[in-house]
């Protein structure tokens, strides 16, 4: 249903229920936790691809030609891009989302539309990834990031 925020707890105010928030891998390291209704993560080594620090959310239903908007706020203690994604739960297909540019300290209002172009798909999953974006610097930093929503928004 339209404007209906397919995404659980997507405050955090029941801290990590619903989220994978240890997307971590070698040689990514970080460690994450819960403060004001918000994730941080504080990442020390961003390894060397962008999924080596990663937070999930799996189990969405995603219908074919319908129009999606992403929605969050995020700041980082460095300039530096994160990406968002939606994709199905094998990586395979991709489904929409984009790279962000942070500014140092600045928090940034996040709104990402796509339109599902695949079959429905009942178990994708939305991620950001927080480890190395090919091409760019990514510094270490610490990544906070909460008040996240993916509505449907037209059929």
């Amino acid at each position: 249903e339209a404007g209906k925020n397919l995404l659980k707890n997507g405050d955090f105010s029941n801290e990590t229920d619903n989220w994978n928030i240890w997307g971590i891998t070698a040689p990514g390291e970080a460690k994450a936790d819960i403060a004001d209704h918000a994730i941080v993560y504080h990442i020390s080594n961003v390894g060397t691809a962008d999924w080596n620090v990663q937070l999930k959310q799996s189990g969405l239903t995603l219908e074919k030609g319908c129009k999606y908007r992403v929605k969050f706020k995020v700041t980082s203690t460095k300039a530096r891009t994160i990406k968002l994604g939606l994709m199905d739960n094998n990586c395979q297909k991709w489904y929409g989302g984009e790279d962000i540019s942070l500014g140092e300290a600045e928090e940034k209002e996040v709104s990402c539309e796509f339109t599902m172009q695949q079959d429905t798909d009942n178990d994708s999953k939305m991620f950001i990834s927080m480890g190395k974006i090919s091409g760019e610097n990514t510094p270490a930093s610490d990544i906070t990031l909460t008040n996240f929503s993916l509505e449907k928004i037209t059929e």
